[in-house]
């Protein structure tokens, strides 16, 4: 049990002991950057006993409808903290415990190598890198972040589907997007940039069906609409990528990403001020909400900016 916690006086039940961990992970989250590398594996290990105790009451044939909510948050928890987790020794905990590939928590730095990588190549960070990334991904993450083998070959082909679509090869980028479908089907970063390339060749059924899977598989609509934006400002849509931004705002006005994308777009179009404007306010929401990487890129493209002295 991890220290701090408390025992819920709830009803036992069969689900009373689910309910007593349920508890003790939602208390180990809350102030998990206060916790030791060795409460957090305990934390991922009372994890591994919440799925265990999962399987077990469900085949009883319990109703666990109200704990598996809370099992939900908790897990949109894990995910969101990866970057702490993973700092707090994730992967010495994971070669001493050895768990299965299916008990994701115990790979979140696969998770946040992955999202990083998207981030990058969205954004058109790292272009010049984006080729030695499709060259040495695999080994990267196979020799440190576990990914199974058909994540990896999802990993291949988006990666040189993102190198596609930067040099302005649609038809090519296509192919390799749909082939990363192949290994992982429900890729909502994949299903938009596919749903765009599609529209971008007149192929509006198509378009139509990825679109609407890739709302599906966002888990809010505020990625969706970055995403969108992203693919629209690579295949030259400006103004559909400020229109789709613009509408990611509207659903969430203090998302840093969003202001960074639309500064991009901005600047792009040679909207100095206004890229400006948008990465300043993307660089102060990044640092109030911790998002450190977002923070520095904010900052790094504000002073090229104006380092450029274009339109003053």
């Amino acid at each position: 049990m991890v220290k701090g916690s408390i025992q819920n006086t709830e009803p036992r039940g069969a689900a009373g002991p689910l309910r007593d961990k349920i508890r003790d992970m939602e208390i180990g989250l809350a102030k998990l950057k206060r916790l030791s590398g060795e409460d957090v594996a305990a934390l991922l290990k009372l994890r591994d006993e919440i799925a265990h105790d999962v399987a077990a009451l469900t085949e009883q044939g319990v109703d666990l409808r109200p704990e598996l909510t809370r099992i939900t948050s908790i897990d949109g928890m894990l995910t969101s903290k990866a970057g702490i987790i993973v700092r707090k020794g994730l992967a010495t905990a994971r070669r001493a415990e050895n768990p299965p590939e299916d008990h994701w928590w115990w790979y979140l730095d696969g998770y946040l190598a992955e999202q990083q990588r998207k981030w990058l190549i969205r954004t058109g960070a790292i272009i010049a890198g984006v080729l030695l990334v499709v060259l040495i991904g695999n080994w990267v993450m196979d020799k440190r972040y576990g990914m199974s083998p058909t994540e990896k070959q999802a990993f291949a082909h988006t990666s040189r589907a993102d190198q596609l679509l930067m040099n302005g090869d649609l038809a090519g980028a296509v192919a390799e997007y749909e082939q990363s479908l192949v290994y992982v089907p429900d890729d909502g970063d994949v299903l938009a940039a596919l749903g765009i390339l599609y529209e971008a060749q007149g192929q509006t059924a198509k378009s139509e069906e990825m679109l609407t899977r890739a709302r599906q598989a966002f888990e809010n609509p505020e990625g969706y609409w970055i995403t969108v934006a992203q693919t629209y400002r690579l295949v030259g849509e400006k103004d559909k990528a400020m229109e789709a931004v613009n509408t990611a705002l509207e659903v969430q006005p203090e998302s840093a990403y969003a202001y960074y994308v639309r500064g991009i777009i901005h600047q792009e179009a040679g909207e100095t001020f206004e890229a400006l404007q948008d990465y300043e306010q993307a660089a102060n929401l990044a640092s109030e909400q911790n998002q450190n990487e977002l923070f520095v890129m904010a900052r790094s493209q504000y002073g090229m900016v104006l380092q450029s002295g274009a339109g003053f």
